[in-house]
């Protein structure tokens, strides 16, 4: 059987308030550890190709990989990673879909994944209506889907702004960032084996009922949940 080949774009906010500008260093440390959780776990299941694009950004984008095979990535990457600077969400994302154009084109589905504890503060090239026309335009052409992980009360707000929709956005426990992470590892690995070519609410769907009872994630109720 042929493996379904995905490429996960991962956007993590490396912003100062990731760890409270270095005043809550655990505050990053849990993050660190809940990529190492994403990581293996994408690693350890044989029936999907993985490519990995890695963005971090804050003041900046900075496109660390893109579309590398997940198996040469070290799974503890974000532990080298200091954060600092504000949060230029719009030119990162933006610049990531731009960046991965090419690879886009020769993978059976794309997955952004973006994470963030903060709003939009930052950004010089990219603005919100620009950045929703290129997401629309992606969500049109079938084979792409995304995955918001806000921190702050106005997480569902911010990503609607960029034309993400409610049941692709999630509220995260800073405090339990291992349990996010591993919620929706488990939900991109059982789409990316799934026929489906995209998906509006991956996690809510394709994440076990007990996985994300132990994930603290929070879900807009209002959302329309389709089942796979």
């Amino acid at each position: 059987m042929q493996k379904n080949k995905v490429l996960v774009c991962f956007l993590q906010d490396v912003s100062g308030s990731m760890d409270d500008n270095g005043r809550s260093p655990q505050k990053w440390a849990e993050t660190a550890s809940g990529f190492r959780v994403f990581v293996d776990s994408l690693k350890a299941d044989p029936d999907v190709e993985y490519l990995l694009s890695l963005t971090l950004f804050n003041t900046v984008a900075d496109n660390r990989f893109v579309a590398q095979p997940l198996r040469t990535i070290d799974s503890n990457y974000m532990s080298w990673v200091k954060p600092q600077g504000g949060t230029a969400l719009y030119d990162s994302l933006g610049e990531t879909i731009q960046r991965n154009e090419v690879a886009a084109g020769l993978v059976d589905k794309v997955i952004y994944v973006v994470v963030t504890d903060g709003e939009e503060n930052a950004s010089r090239t990219w603005t919100k209506e620009t950045l929703h026309s290129v997401v629309d335009g992606k969500l049109n052409g079938g084979k792409t889907t995304f995955q918001y992980l806000g921190a702050q009360p106005e997480t569902w707000d911010e990503a609607a702004k960029i034309g993400i929709v409610a049941g692709s956005t999630v509220k995260y426990d800073v405090n339990n960032v291992v349990g996010a992470y591993a919620a929706f590892s488990e939900g991109i690995n059982n789409f990316s084996k799934s026929a489906e070519l995209s998906c509006r609410n991956i996690t809510h769907s394709y994440t076990s009922a007990d996985t994300l009872r132990n994930s603290g994630l929070e879900f807009d109720t209002t959302a329309k949940v389709d089942q796979p």
